[in-house]
């Protein structure tokens, strides 16, 4: 039965499932050649493209899902987070005291409000919220990991690191609760734990770092090696952890260092006996051609403090 809708829309949503993008996207857009109004196959359409990093294409796919299904909490709850991924927190909030009046109280819905009002610069209202949804579900380890985020904001130490134990105990495999956490340990000072953890934002979904061919240095002995230290987040994460550098350059033959263009100049001048190329972190290396069979180990920049 090569034109049943429903058959093709369930097989697009079995390619999501597997993660299978490509064929997903095909299944769904043969639904939607025939039948525009397929709500379901709109919905997982909005998902997939979320997912793909499209998130202003998936919102259009998610309204009108909405507007065909107006009380379908997954569609709404899908379109919540996208709008949030967006920055339209206003937007999101209004939309969720809205349903609140619909639907009463959801876990779901209370956990949104206060991610907006969180967003939105307001944590100490954000609060009772996060309270509400976990009196709701107290076993939603992203709830615990959030209202942590927010106590900390609050500067609640004691309070934050509770709740970040918490969801780290519930979802023991997310990298996002300790990831929380070792940034919560480096502001109060606990500094071994706090740039152990620190390393969990390698493997952040949302998190761009170069990746460059060689291996990556964990402690190794650097005599007669070559090493290369390059750039992540802001330019100043990179001075900030450039401090290290001198402890790297006492310990390696030969020093390389990948910056943003506007810091080589003073990092030239800082550390004169190192190479130094300004790139920036969203091109490629025109550089590292030249130097592929020169160079043993690289770094990230924010990593050098777990060593030195």
């Amino acid at each position: 039965a090569p034109n049943a809708i429903e058959i093709k829309a369930e097989l697009g949503t079995v390619y999501l499932l597997l993660r299978d993008f490509p064929r997903a996207e095909a299944c769904f857009s043969q639904v939607l050649a025939t039948a525009p109004d397929h709500t379901a196959t709109l919905h997982n359409l909005g998902n997939l493209l979320k997912l793909q990093g499209n998130p202003v294409e998936a919102l259009k796919l998610l309204t009108r899902a909405r507007v065909l299904a107006p009380h379908f909490l997954p569609t709404f709850y899908l379109y919540i987070s996208t709008l949030l991924e967006l920055e339209r927190y206003q937007q999101a909030y209004d939309e969720l005291m809205e349903i609140k009046q619909l639907v009463g109280d959801k876990a779901e819905v209370e956990h949104g409000i206060a991610t907006a009002l969180q967003k939105l610069d307001r944590p100490y209202e954000a609060l009772p919220y996060y309270h509400s949804a976990l009196r709701l579900l107290a076993t939603d380890a992203n709830t615990w990991d959030n209202l942590g985020t927010c106590q900390q904001e609050l500067s609640e130490y004691t309070e934050a690191r509770r709740c970040y134990d918490k969801a780290i105990e519930l979802a023991p495999a997310n990298p996002v609760p300790r990831w929380h956490r070792s940034l919560l340990n480096l502001l109060t000072g606990r500094y071994a734990e706090g740039w152990s953890e620190y390393e969990l934002r390698l493997q952040g979904v949302d998190y761009a770092y170069r990746q460059h061919p060689f291996p990556q240095w964990s402690g190794e002995n650097l005599t007669n090696k070559a090493i290369l230290v390059y750039a992540e987040q802001g330019i100043g994460d990179e001075i900030m952890f450039s401090s290290c550098i001198p402890d790297l350059m006492s310990q390696a033959r030969e020093v390389i260092i990948e910056c943003t263009p506007k810091l080589a100049p003073i990092f030239q001048r800082s550390f004169p006996k190192a190479t130094v190329f300004g790139v920036d972190q969203k091109t490629a290396s025109p550089w590292i051609r030249e130097w592929t069979k020169k160079i043993d180990y690289c770094i990230p920049i924010g990593s050098l403090p777990s060593h030195f």
